[in-house]
């Protein structure tokens, strides 16, 4: 597996967008990319595992690897046109607790790879959104312990974050006030 690079521009701020299936992820990283005129990653898993899905194959352990590969692939393209900041729905960080939960184990050079990556903020999205059904999306009644999960791993591996709390308009304006405190 590939590590991830410094960014190509030493300047482009790293913002992660995390949090449970169905918490608004998506939405926000394409909201906060227009806010601040930049672009945003999409997530990776969800174009690879549709493909697989399109060819009746299932995910499989080994996987994990060619997810987080084509995510910093995602990540590196982006950063080339990025302006002060780039926005991602999801990284690594999903890769290592998906891989754990699915198959009680991940490998190491993926937590090697979260332990090292260079995110400057995770934004961990409270479960304020309701879940939208999707074909992809299989744990509906898991979102809380999904979400403390997620918290304990970044506590783990000691990546800085902040947890967003809100609503529609409201979410896009807490998440650009802290994102405004931490990087002014």
């Amino acid at each position: 597996m590939e590590k991830t690079d410094k960014q190509a521009k030493e300047n482009i701020i790293k913002i992660v967008l995390t949090g449970p299936e169905s918490t608004g992820k998506s939405t926000l990283a394409k909201d906060l990319a227009k806010h601040y005129n930049t672009v945003w990653v999409k997530e990776y898993l969800r174009e690879f595992a549709e493909e697989k899905y399109s060819e009746n194959r299932r995910l499989v352990y080994t996987d994990n690897l060619l997810i987080a590969d084509g995510q910093n692939n995602l990540e590196k393209e982006a950063i080339k046109k990025a302006t002060r900041f780039i926005f991602c729905d999801t990284d690594i960080l999903q890769t290592v607790i998906y891989s754990h939960e699915y198959y009680n184990k991940v490998q190491p050079e993926l937590e090697e790879n979260l332990e090292t990556n260079n995110t400057d903020l995770y934004i961990l999205l409270n479960l304020d959104v309701s879940w939208e059904e999707d074909h992809l999306r299989d744990k509906p009644n898991d979102r809380n312990r999904m979400f403390h999960v997620l918290e304990k791993t970044l506590i783990k591996f000691r990546k800085k974050y902040v947890i967003l709390e809100g609503k529609d308009e409201i979410r896009l304006k807490n998440s650009i006030k802290l994102i405004e405190e931490e990087f002014q």
